[in-house]
């Protein structure tokens, strides 16, 4: 896992991709100009307009105007059959000229359709640059990794062209020691709101430290379960509602700072881990593959937990911590 600079948000991600759409753009074909080159092409598909009329109008005249006078005349008794036959002749002699109609459409606008589609190719290509950082978060949320650092184009790859992002997850913390769920662990310590359950959280990490893993994690959820009812002020176990509250308060905000990203990250992470963790799967049916929060509570879990489920607990209740003073500030 690549290391990264802290100065690069996801805005940065954006704003280089519209400056290089801007850039691609004005670099095709410069020596040509398409102005000039539209009146030009205008003017003579007018031209040659006028000529395929005056064809036209000269054909009606000279053969289908007295072919029709002598259908509809007095003396003439009206056939169907003729009347059929005429309609065809007509589109017949009309669609050599209608061909030409169209091919000089085609020859015309074909340079100016040939730049345009260079810049909707990329364009495209632009598109999906800028999708791929909330591609990224998607990946994360439902992988119940909870997100909200800064990243840069690197670290969006290695997030999508991995076949297991768990094992590269445990990878990235890993580094130096353990060193970012260490600093994580700390600030949940000294944050504010953890002050009532300072206890229960020091001996779920004390532990986690001694990797029991299993006994860690149920601490871990029930000061979540406890601090999110505080967050989103309800005290109902109905996770979509505390969540819901959580996204009108980060709507109420109206403009965002660049550092604001990152809470839109956690939102992003936050709302696809939630609908893992929280989704109901009933006891006497096989145990879901992710973490969840019901059979873990209740004791109905037999999975090994291990150091990265954990991790992935710390970093959701740390972004509670986040939610709560963003929603406070």
């Amino acid at each position: 896992m690549c290391k990264k600079n802290k100065n690069e948000f996801l805005t940065n991600t954006q704003s280089d991709s519209f400056k290089k759409l801007i850039n691609q753009t004005s670099e095709i074909e410069p020596t040509i100009d398409y102005e000039k080159l539209f009146k030009d092409t205008s003017k003579s598909l007018a031209f040659e307009l006028g000529n395929i009329s005056n064809t036209i109008a000269k054909n009606i005249n000279e053969s289908f105007v007295p072919e029709f006078e002598r259908l509809t005349s007095a003396n003439n008794k009206i056939k169907i059959s003729e009347f059929s036959q005429f309609a065809a002749s007509i589109s017949d002699s009309l669609a050599p000229e209608i061909e030409k109609v169209t091919a000089g459409l085609s020859d015309a606008f074909k340079p100016i359709n040939i730049y345009f589609e260079k810049i909707y190719a990329e364009t495209q290509k632009i598109a999906s640059e800028i999708a791929k950082p909330f591609v990224m978060l998607k990946n994360l949320g439902e992988n119940q990794f909870v997100y909200w650092d800064w990243f840069d184009n690197d670290f969006c790859n290695e997030v999508l062209s991995t076949d297991d992002i768990n094992n590269l997850l445990f990878e990235y913390y890993s580094q130096d020691n353990f060193k970012r769920i260490n600093e994580t662990i700390d600030r949940c310590k000294h944050d504010s709101i953890m002050k009532s359950y300072s206890e229960l959280f020091s001996q779920a990490i004390i532990c986690y430290q001694n990797k029991q893993y299993n006994i860690s994690i149920l601490g871990l959820i029930a000061i979540a379960d406890s601090i999110l009812s505080e967050v989103t002020q309800n005290e109902t176990h109905r996770y979509k509602a505390r969540v819901e509250r959580i996204k009108e308060e980060l709507l109420k905000k109206g403009s965002y700072s660049p550092e604001d990203f990152s809470l839109i990250a956690l939102y992003f992470t936050f709302r696809h881990m939630m609908d893992s963790f929280y989704k109901t799967f009933p006891f006497d049916g096989p145990e879901p593959e992710l973490l969840n929060r019901n059979w873990l509570m209740h004791g109905r879990s037999r999975k090994d937990i291990t150091q990265l489920d954990c991790i992935k607990i710390i970093n959701y209740l740390f972004g509670l911590i986040l939610f709560n003073k963003s929603l406070n500030e």
